[in-house]
């Protein structure tokens, strides 16, 4: 495998960073996501809730076999709950995520609960691509998915980004692919 891929507690990070990665964890420079993604986010979860809600109405609907009215508002007050709680766990996710990119490596964080760190050299790196959501066209962001040898899935997807930032990181990462191979 070509990625290496981490998950471990917050404060196991500094350990992971001296011994693994051969530097301190302050000197890595992390580099968060654009704030505006946590409303992309938002709109996603918003578009899958109302999408799930009306497919529950929908069968309500149809199958009137239920006799109470209190089965409903249960259901509801649930359904409401697991929404809200979505949409807290979806802010503590993307608030932790970041991303470094360094001489020889890039690096993504991800996670509130668990956390995962991602390292991808360069030279194992195959394919980049830039994606643009609906959502991620109106706020000018973009989604770069780095893919690895061996893989026909991406590696390292990193959300959020601006979409000038994600044609220079693309940028970069080719540069340092092509340097690479040339050594």
């Amino acid at each position: 495998m070509t990625i290496q891929q981490y998950q471990i507690p917050t404060f196991a990070i500094c350990l992971l960073c001296i011994f693994k990665f051969n530097q301190n964890i302050e000197h890595i420079d992390w580099k968060t996501i654009d704030k505006k993604y946590q409303t992309v986010a938002k709109l996603v979860l918003a578009t899958y809730a109302i999408l799930i809600l009306s497919g529950i109405v929908l069968v309500f609907f149809l199958a009137d076999k239920m006799q109470t009215n209190s089965w409903y508002l249960s259901a509801g007050i649930a359904y409401l709950v697991l929404v809200a709680l979505g949409f807290i766990l979806t802010k503590k996710d993307i608030q932790n995520r970041a991303y470094a990119i360094r001489e020889r490596d890039l690096l993504f964080r991800r996670g509130w609960w668990k956390q995962t760190i991602q390292a991808v050299t360069y030279n194992k790196i195959q394919h980049v691509s830039i994606n643009k959501g609906p959502y991620e066209r109106i706020f000018k962001l973009a989604t770069i998915k780095i893919y690895t040898a061996g893989s026909s899935f991406s590696d390292i997807k990193i959300t959020g980004l601006q979409e000038d930032v994600a044609e220079q990181i693309k940028t970069f990462i080719l540069q340092q692919n092509a340097a690479s191979e040339q050594l």
